[in-house]
């Protein structure tokens, strides 16, 4: 069987396609045309929906890492207290770091406890947060869990104590800042 020469137009593959693809009717063309514009659209919005996943992530993440460090200090300043004149500075301070009805809760039990127990017994509370870490996290929400040591002494008798425990704290972001909004020993 004879051998048909082969053409430059021939060996290229691309031509090749090419020439196929002008072979196609115009309907066919335009069905192509159109599918391969939506592949193209639906891989940039999954794209797009990627990166925006990847950015409210991070968003959350960064949240947890301020809200947790927030609720250290704060709830530090919160449990920690000493007899003497300073006493109503120090709650005033705690408040400032609350919001919401554990607030309101705050506010009553200073006033109705812990002002007049720290008053009348001489004792001083101090508060460190051994170890925090997120429970749950939101952009403008954050649970928290915190393993509290709490040495209180007594300035009667000079003895203190210290004991140790698990809380729960909310942080809920309020005009940027981050507050307690609940509080809850476990």
């Amino acid at each position: 069987m004879p051998s048909t020469p082969s053409t430059p137009s021939t060996r290229n593959p691309a031509l090749r396609l090419c020439r196929a693809a002008a072979r196609l009717s115009r309907p066919l063309r335009w069905s192509v045309a159109a599918a391969l514009t939506l592949l193209v659209a639906a891989a940039i919005a999954g794209s797009l929906l990627a990166v925006q996943r990847t950015r409210a992530e991070a968003a959350t993440a960064d949240a947890g890492t301020a809200a947790v460090a927030a609720a250290r200090a704060r709830t530090a300043e919160l449990l920690t207290y000493r007899a003497g004149d300073q006493l109503g500075a120090q709650l005033a301070r705690a408040r400032a770091g609350t919001t919401g009805a554990f607030r309101d809760d705050f506010d009553t039990l200073a006033s109705q406890l812990i002002g007049p127990a720290v008053t009348q017994t001489q004792v001083s509370t101090t508060a460190k947060v051994a170890a925090a870490g997120v429970v749950s996290a939101t952009r403008s929400q954050v649970v928290t869990l915190l393993f509290v040591d709490q040495t209180t002494t007594s300035q009667k008798t000079r003895k203190s104590s210290t004991d140790s425990s698990r809380i729960r704290v909310t942080m809920t972001r309020v005009h940027g800042s981050w507050l307690i909004s609940d509080l809850r020993p476990i």
